[in-house]
């Protein structure tokens, strides 16, 4: 059977599944940061009725750093920042701005002067995170 599956793949090969982020990554290569979203960006999904947890139209915006979340400006005395770091269930691309995580922290943490904010982007693994970290998010005084 091992020889079998050997000879078909080599004849009718499978493509590479994460074809496309490889070739993103090395787009990206030049950039500090290789995987981050452009600011003040504004996108509409539209979804099946019907569907449990999703809304039919949700709104999906980067504040003007690339992260979801209100605009940064400076830090206020006393104020909290709050960093949500990770990949496409960080992300919740699919969930509307006012339904997704860094938003209903935000509202659970109003009485504490917080901001939250969402530096997810879906696929991304340690290295993206490290240098999100490293290149945009400490000196913004998480």
């Amino acid at each position: 059977m091992l020889v079998l599956v050997e000879i078909v793949l080599r004849f009718f090969p499978v493509e590479d599944p994460y074809k496309s982020q490889k070739l993103e990554r090395a787009r990206n290569k030049s950039s500090h940061i290789p995987s981050h979203y452009l600011p003040n960006q504004k996108y509409i999904f539209t979804s099946k009725e019907g569907l449990p947890g999703l809304d039919t139209i949700t709104q999906f915006t980067t504040n003007n750093y690339g992260f979801r979340g209100n605009q940064l400006k400076d830090k206020k005395a006393g104020a909290f920042r709050i960093f949500l770091m990770g990949g496409s269930t960080t992300e919740c691309m699919l969930i509307d701005d006012i339904k997704a995580p860094h938003s209903l922290m935000q509202k659970q943490l109003s009485n504490f002067r917080a901001e939250v904010f969402n530096t997810a982007k879906s696929g991304d693994m340690s290295v993206e995170h490290l240098a999100m970290l490293v290149h945009r998010v400490v000196h913004l005084q998480p």
